[in-house]
């Protein structure tokens, strides 16, 4: 299924220009690190939940159930491959989808996003900082994403580490494959 509405890339796309900038102002380090005006990783991590959750609203929205929506994102994604070396360090030990004798882990775009969307929506997130003062402040330059299954579990089965531009990549990638798709 593609959208195909004007309303639809306009989003995606207007976030992945605001992502741009950003990504942009923290390469050229030209925001001042004590700026409490602009935080430029609030920022990016407001662009990166803003594209996961349309991304994987528009899987849900377009087809009957969560293993087709799956197979929805895996189309999306044919073209980006998942690597942890592109992305960061990624831990899971949760499938996405359980089937009788089946289970797939974290090896795919769908998977990572399906998590990622989970954790920053759940506010599992957690900024890591290098040289924090004593108030607990630095500058970030990773943030932790974790999910579990449910309320009732208490131990993490998704943990992911991303630096502040492997973020950024991940968050283009989403921007780039979903608009791909949907122009084609």
């Amino acid at each position: 299924m593609m959208p195909n509405e004007e309303k639809d890339y306009n989003f995606v796309e207007r976030t992945q220009i605001n992502l741009r900038f950003i990504t942009e102002q923290i390469s050229k380090k030209e925001i001042p690190i004590n700026n409490d005006k602009f935080y430029e990783v609030t920022n990016l991590l407001n662009c990166c939940l803003g594209l996961v959750s349309y991304v994987y609203e528009f899987s849900n929205k377009a087809t009957k159930n969560r293993k087709d929506a799956i197979k929805l994102l895996d189309n999306i994604f044919a073209n980006y491959s998942y690597s942890e070396k592109k992305y960061g360090i990624i831990k899971t030990s949760m499938p996405i989808i359980q089937e009788k004798n089946k289970t797939t882990l974290c090896t795919k775009m769908s998977t990572l996003l399906y998590h990622m969307r989970n954790a920053i929506c759940h506010g599992r997130i957690k900024p890591i900082s290098s040289e924090p003062d004593r108030n607990g402040r630095g500058y970030i330059k990773a943030v932790q994403f974790t999910d579990k299954k449910s309320r009732n579990v208490k131990k993490d089965n998704f943990e992911a580490i991303l630096k502040v531009e492997q973020i950024c990549t991940f968050a283009n990638d989403v921007a780039n494959a979903y608009n791909s798709y949907n122009k084609k």
